[in-house]
């Protein structure tokens, strides 16, 4: 689909334009017309044009003062200027603005269609380009921290086969002296191991994440009595569960609940009622902490030596406004400031500090993308599994695949020998870990 202006004062010009371009190129091009130079900068801003048949010759500014005014604010639109007047200035003035055509009148069908064609064409490369360059920095933008934490790594290793001079080239670093001070800190908790027991509550960022861990063989226990998106519905979950687990993973969505009328009780889910049965209310700083600290007691009574790992969901409230949203993740992280016992997985923070682009949010543009939640599972592994569970993860991969696998005769010898072998391999894996079943 192409965006077409097409900007004459003379009405019978604007209008053989606009009618030799739809007769031949149809759907393909949605047209818009002005008659004045302020209307085509009104058109520029509003209509967004990828092409631009312009007259020179108008009521008010001209066709060229109009470009130059459009050429402040976007450099993309590909102009055609038609005119009557052959005078070098015009030209010129044309060439120096990045004109693609300076096309005399009068214009025949043909020379339009012509004009037409190429300018498609200029506009196809222009877009082809803009996405290769995104689809480059997409890949520099997960790439670079990847490099960066290389280059830390190699650093703290005293790799002398030179390959630190790679990393400085890569990562762009010209300096040849400078200091550098790298702080390595000891794990302060013991980390997961393989197929541990895990339990997921919170934000339907929790239900991603687990679903991550549970394809990877872990122990999980999500959300087993639905999302639960403030910290008082976590706690009313966490007071339900009865079996103790090594890790427990909590996500905060917001700081607002709902109150039923009736009972004056928080409630976890209004089950499409109608709004008028509840009251919505914000909790305090104080408040957060509260709900907070009673499931992680409760978590601890289970099992004195839980991990409990904390993080801010990075999903977007848009029914608060963005503001609203912004407030709701303040108070959720000061709360998580004043616990005990815990740690703190920084996942808002990762999508906003270190991914910064609206291309990690899915299509609704509150929830993070499934590359997003990838990437935030990378983060979380490096940090939190074991040398033992990334092992297990590695081994697991392979088996994975062949398990998935979908044949196209599922009755043929081959693929009954290709079964077995893997059932082979599975056996294998879960003598090695026997928490490990498929």
């Amino acid at each position: 689909m192409f965006r077409v202006l097409v900007a004459d004062d003379e009405g019978i010009m604007r209008d053989s334009i606009k009618n030799t371009i739809q007769q031949n190129f149809g759907s393909d091009c949605e047209i818009a017309t002005a008659k004045t130079g302020r209307e085509v900068i009104e058109q520029a801003q509003g209509f967004h044009p990828d092409i631009a048949f312009v007259d020179i010759q108008m009521p008010g500014l001209s066709g060229i003062q109009a470009i130059q005014e459009i050429r402040k604010f976007d450099t993309s639109i590909v102009f055609v200027i038609i005119t009557a007047y052959d005078r070098f200035g015009y030209a010129q003035e044309a060439v120096n603005l990045g004109v693609m055509e300076y096309v005399m009148k009068p214009v025949n069908k043909q020379k339009i269609i012509d004009v037409c064609v190429r300018a498609m064409q200029q506009v196809e490369e222009t877009r082809k380009k803009r996405s290769a360059d995104l689809k480059v920095r997409e890949k520099l933008e997960i790439v670079i921290p990847m490099l960066e934490s290389a280059f830390i790594n190699n650093l703290l290793q005293k790799d002398e086969s030179g390959s630190s001079r790679n990393y400085l080239e890569m990562l762009d670093i010209h300096d040849e002296y400078g200091y550098m001070v790298v702080l390595e800190f000891g794990d302060t908790f013991d980390r997961i191991g393989a197929c541990e027991e895990m339990l997921f509550v919170g934000s339907c960022f929790a239900d991603k994440i687990g679903a991550r861990f549970t394809d990877e063989k872990f122990r999980t226990i999500v959300n087993p009595y639905g999302v639960m998106y403030n910290p008082a519905s976590i706690l009313h979950t966490i007071q339900r569960i009865e079996k103790p687990v090594s890790t427990a993973f909590l996500t905060l969505g917001t700081n607002h609940v709902y109150i039923l009328k009736e009972t004056n009780e928080i409630v976890d889910n209004c089950e499409k009622r109608p709004q008028s049965l509840f009251i919505e209310k914000e909790l305090t700083v104080d408040e957060c902490a509260d709900y907070l600290q009673q499931s992680i007691d409760l978590l601890r009574q289970l099992n004195p030596d839980i991990r409990i790992v904390i993080t801010v969901s990075p999903i977007r409230y848009r029914k608060y406004g963005y503001h609203g949203s912004q407030l709701s993740k303040a108070t959720l992280l000061l709360a998580v400031d004043r616990l005990r016992g815990v740690t703190y997985f920084p996942a808002y923070e990762i999508i906003n500090d270190e991914l910064r682009d609206y291309r990690f949010y899915a299509e609704d543009m509150l929830h993070p993308s499934a590359q997003a939640v990838e990437y935030i599972w990378q983060r979380f592994s490096e940090v939190y599994l074991s040398d033992a569970a990334k092992a297990f993860i590695k081994e697991w991969q392979p088996i994975k695949a062949a398990l998935n696998h979908k044949p196209f005769n599922p009755e043929s010898q081959e693929y009954r020998i290709f079964m077995d072998k893997t059932m082979l391999k599975v056996a294998e894996l879960q003598k090695k870990y026997p928490n490990f079943a498929v």
